[in-house]
């Protein structure tokens, strides 16, 4: 069946005890989902983490519950091994529709339709709809510095 968090990874192979276990890279690349051939489970050293995310390569999560979880084989690139997984999918697309984020445009698209439907006096509809979308921009914000590891574009201000 599926994976789950804490079950040990398909392969029988894992990361030597002091790099990143949850460190991963989609092939061909980001945002290939949910049509990815490959993805690769990097046993990362912390050192390496902005690089790493610079090329593509994303951290806090893992190949196997993106539908990634037939292991291939290994390898190793300036020293830091990796684990490579192929991708079903339909396990691929199931989780891309579980996961689904909106982009900030989407966002802004869903206000704009959802004023478009309150009457012009009602404030309270304008109000929700607002709310709404402040909500969700938030969840965005979060997931974008998450997924930056609240570092990068905003400098070390954490």
């Amino acid at each position: 069946g599926t994976w789950r968090p804490g079950d040990p990874w398909p392969g029988g192979v894992e990361c030597a005890s002091g790099k990143l276990a949850d460190a991963f890279h989609m092939k061909p690349d980001r945002g290939c989902e949910p049509n990815c051939e490959q993805c690769q489970m990097v046993c990362l050293p912390s050192a390496f983490v902005g690089p790493f995310k610079n090329h593509g390569g994303e951290i806090g999560s893992n190949c196997f519950e993106r539908g990634c979880s037939k292991y291939v084989g290994d390898g190793s690139r300036s020293g830091v091994q990796f684990f490579m997984f192929d991708c079903d999918p339909a396990l691929q697309k199931e989780w891309a529709e579980t996961n689904a984020v909106m982009t900030e445009d989407e966002v802004h698209q869903k206000l704009t339709e959802c004023l478009a439907m309150c009457k012009s006096r009602d404030q309270a509809c304008k109000l929700t709809c607002e709310a709404t979308h402040k909500d969700e921009l938030a969840e965005i914000t979060l997931r974008m510095h998450a997924a930056a590891g609240f570092k990068g574009e905003h400098g070390d201000a954490y």
